[in-house]
């Protein structure tokens, strides 16, 4: 053995369970959380201010009128052609253009 040999010190190996800053994991997680919720709400208030409130999102998905009375008249034809090609015999109710 030699003059030098440092005995084994054991305790000096084990893990610490809180910071030598004195904050602890708890904490750490709390401020984590804490700022995703605020990246979040700034995030949030950005995008509010940039579309001026969401306004304007919505669309008028409502079809005008000529547009409604050219779809049907497209429907019944498509059906009365189905209905002649399968073999079958059927009336439209108003003529297609």
């Amino acid at each position: 053995m030699s003059a030098m040999a440092c005995p084994m010190n054991f305790n000096t190996h084990q893990r610490q369970t809180t910071s030598t800053m004195g904050v602890g994991r708890e904490a750490i997680i709390f401020f984590v959380i804490l700022g995703c919720v605020a990246f979040t709400i700034t995030g949030y208030s950005i995008h509010y201010l940039m579309t001026n409130g969401f306004y304007g999102t919505e669309r008028n998905l409502d079809p005008p009128p000529e547009q409604r009375v050219y779809m049907r008249q497209l429907r019944l034809r498509d059906l009365h052609w189905m209905a002649r090609d399968h073999g079958l015999k059927y009336e439209l109710p108003v003529p297609p253009v």
